[in-house]
């Protein structure tokens, strides 16, 4: 046998979205936009991974010198 004690009743740790973007906050309709700097290149790839964990949309666009993002459903 084993020291390993089980326990009951302990809630799953579900892990929340804690990145630099707000997409845990948008609504269908809503956007952001920032600068189109080197330290937001993925931000095309964050929008895409975040919206398949959770069932959501997202378009990226490149307009000027930003980045604008909206959540589409």
């Amino acid at each position: 046998m084993t020291d390993i004690k089980i326990e009951h009743g302990i809630p799953y740790h579900v892990r929340q979205y804690k990145g630099r973007y707000p997409f845990a906050d948008m609504q269908p309709g809503d956007s952001f936009t920032v600068p189109f700097t080197a330290e937001h290149l993925n931000l095309r790839s964050h929008a895409s991974i975040y919206g398949r964990r959770t069932n959501k949309v997202f378009k990226v666009s490149k307009i000027d010198d930003t980045w604008r993002v909206w959540r589409v459903s």
